[in-house]
């Protein structure tokens, strides 16, 4: 009788002699999760270059026409062209979820970047007329308002604010609401805590002044 060892030893060397060394091994290694595959690496890649691409394209879009490709979405605008706001409309929408806060954030995200010189002239124009014959510099920080924005979290106390932000945060409730009025609400928190007159921040009083001269008709 052979002893186990030997009993295998036999058993590789006639496998081997079968197989081949070379494919043997082989079979060992295909049993493994193979994580520096180059071909699990270029799939990476290409995925990675795949999201970039459709970041890229969503960007390129106006924001309007970006809305209106998203599925499950309906805005209506204002036909005034100084406005940025959506038109709200009377209906009650369903829940405020973060999922419906994703999606409204990437269109008011838009409208900040593509809107930042009709946003700037109406604290420019709101500065004219509230400091006349007065050296007055405004500052619109859009930069710091997209991050406000993107810091938006659904919150559940079932309270009479649609929203509320400070100057690093945001939260909106989950109350129900249509889409535009769930993008107006975003919108006109973000741009709180936005702008400057000679490096002080000015009353919230002064910002719903221009946020409504800016299409929202809820201040």
């Amino acid at each position: 009788k052979t002893t186990p060892i030997i009993k295998t030893t036999f058993l590789t060397l006639f496998k081997m002699a079968q197989v081949g060394p070379y494919q043997m091994s082989n079979q060992k290694r295909s049993k493994k999760k193979n994580k520096n595959n180059p071909n699990n690496q270029n799939n990476k890649t290409k995925r990675k270059k795949k999201y970039n691409n459709d970041e890229q394209k969503q960007q390129e879009l106006d924001y309007k026409t970006f809305a209106r490709k998203q599925k499950g979405i309906f805005i209506k605008w204002s036909k005034n062209h100084n406005h940025i706001f959506p038109e709200y409309r009377d209906v009650s929408g369903s829940h405020v979820s973060q999922k419906r806060i994703n999606i409204a954030k990437k269109i008011v995200i838009l409208i900040l970047k593509q809107e930042k010189q009709r946003i700037t002239r109406s604290f420019e124009d709101f500065a004219r007329k509230r400091y006349k014959g007065k050296n007055v510099t405004v500052k619109v920080d859009i930069d710091g308002a997209i991050e406000r924005v993107n810091t938006a979290k659904v919150k559940q106390d079932n309270d009479d604010d649609y929203g509320e932000a400070d100057d690093e945060q945001m939260w909106i409730t989950a109350c129900q609401s249509p889409d535009d009025e769930l993008v107006g609400t975003i919108l006109h928190e973000a741009l709180h805590y936005i702008a400057t007159f000679n490096g002080k921040d000015i009353c919230e009083k002064d910002e719903h002044f221009v946020i409504k001269m800016l299409g929202d008709d809820e201040c």
